[in-house]
């Protein structure tokens, strides 16, 4: 069975929780608590009737907390020996050097040295796309590798069913990204459906353990209601 999910409670302000929320917030605390934070964010903003941008802010705190969740799995994979300004200033220093070697009246190469100057500059730009796709990687590249990390099974998924979730998973963040800043009217319940997906996207990778329990409680809850 499910252990018993920590007291919300420490987190100032905290909203109320169903059991499944609660397993999920007890997963993004033990990552880091600003990810626990911003989960709270989300059901705080909702619960906020009076509030004109509930959903919009709702929204901005999912897109954080997806934006924030890869970078701290990733960030041992991803460290920087590096800075981005330091392989740019190689680059323009190559190029500086190819300009000097460069005819002054014409501004083409010549000789022996502008040729050397050339074929170091186009080395200094593979270097930087070389580094640039190690270290910074597109976000798709990104976002398959933030889930592979979140992922604590030991069972890989299939690459049809990897590919699903990292396209649902950049569907979302389009979607909580437009929302939160007001490029639609945001519908709530359509808000809530696209949550409840990531949320249980979440809690089958980091707990996957918990999935059936879950799902046996809300059989169980489903029999008391009827």
């Amino acid at each position: 069975m499910i252990d018993e999910p920590r007291e919300v409670d420490r987190f100032k302000g905290a909203p109320r929780l169903s059991e499944r929320q609660a397993v999920l917030l007890r997963q993004l605390v033990e990552l880091h608590p600003d990810l626990g934070q911003m989960y709270l964010g989300i059901y705080g903003a909702l619960a906020s009737p009076y509030e004109p941008d509930r959903l919009e802010q709702a929204c901005h705190s999912v897109r954080e907390l997806m934006e924030k969740l890869p970078r701290q799995v990733m960030q041992t994979a991803y460290k920087k020996s590096e800075n981005l300004k330091d392989k740019v200033r190689t680059v323009v220093d190559a190029w500086s050097r190819h300009e000097k070697a460069l005819d002054a009246e014409f501004g083409v190469p010549t000789g022996e040295e502008s040729e050397q100057t050339l074929h170091t500059l186009l080395a200094r730009v593979g270097e930087l796309s070389e580094w640039m796709s190690a270290n910074r990687p597109d976000r798709r590249s990104l976002a398959k590798d933030a889930l592979r990390a979140l992922d604590v099974s030991e069972v890989p998924p299939l690459e049809a069913a990897e590919e699903d979730r990292v396209k649902a998973w950049l569907e979302w963040f389009d979607f909580f990204t437009n929302a939160s800043h007001h490029r639609f009217r945001v519908n709530e319940a359509e808000l809530r459906d696209h949550l409840e997906q990531l949320e249980a996207l979440l809690i089958d990778l980091l707990v996957p353990s918990a999935v059936d329990d879950l799902q046996e409680l809300d059989e169980i809850m489903g029999k008391t209601n009827d």
